[in-house]
């Protein structure tokens, strides 16, 4: 009973935050050990869903077989913000399993998606439990410094990567994206305090305190509007790994 109520709690508390884990009994697994995977479900099934942005993600390995449990299990983490189960069109046989849930005034949503290989050698597949808001978010500059500033605490490489400015020149976002994950790891452990920079009362960029090998130092990420909403623009003198690691345009055949 006082789990419910604590699951209750954080879901009305938490307006652009993810629902408590809802698959307690699964064995958690972050991201970054199957990054290939974890990314792969993520970018690709969100393509499906253009509208929503991704807030927050949890990650389990689960048996294949129990996809129908899964979703059941979603449907009952849903119910506490009025969720419904939706439809999802445009899925192939050889696909990830996706299912995805929104309140009526689609303010709130979530997906679960389980990959369609097995990613250890019990035969466990990764399942990925994500929670969504409104894509329009991205105008508001002060909820997209608050996500920032959450996912540098957590050190989320996936989700600092998508909150980072995309050039205009690059046309294949998702995998530009990828790309600056991919570079920001092994930054993340050098990452300490952030804090916002403001000015007149508006967000202008985060500090970053940096805790390197040559001693610490401050990165600034300043905040610039895009045709896509607001985004940061990395500093890649303090993230060196990210100084050569953009994405080419895929050739054309």
């Amino acid at each position: 009973m006082k789990k419910n109520l604590l699951l209750l709690a954080l879901t009305i508390a938490c307006a652009h935050g993810a629902n408590d884990a809802p698959f307690a009994a699964l064995e958690s697994v972050s991201g970054e050990r199957f990054a290939a995977v974890a990314n792969r479900i993520e970018y690709q099934n969100m393509m499906l869903l253009p509208e929503y942005a991704v807030t927050a993600r949890h990650y389990y390995l689960a048996p294949g077989d129990a996809w129908l449990a899964h979703v059941e299990q979603g449907d009952n983490a849903a119910r506490a913000w009025q969720g419904k189960r939706k439809l999802i069109t445009s899925r192939s046989a050889d696909s990830d399993r996706i299912e995805w849930w929104t309140d009526d005034a689609r303010q709130r949503a979530a997906a679960l998606i389980m990959s369609n290989e097995a990613v250890d050698n019990r035969g466990n597949h990764l399942l990925a439990w994500i929670t969504l808001s409104p894509a329009q978010g991205r105008q508001d500059a002060e909820a997209v410094t608050q996500a920032m500033l959450q996912a540098l605490a957590q050190r989320d490489s996936a989700r600092m990567a998508a909150l980072l400015y995309v050039p205009a020149k690059i046309t294949n976002h998702t995998r530009y994206r990828h790309a600056l994950q991919q570079c920001l790891r092994p930054h993340l452990h050098e990452i300490g305090d952030s804090e916002a920079l403001r000015e007149d009362g508006h967000s202008r960029a985060i500090r970053i305190h940096m805790q390197r090998a040559d001693g610490t130092r401050d990165a600034t990420l300043p905040l610039q509007k895009s045709d896509d909403g607001y985004a940061f623009i990395l500093d890649t003198d303090a993230f060196s790994h990210c100084q050569k690691k953009h994405p080419r345009r895929p050739r054309r055949r």
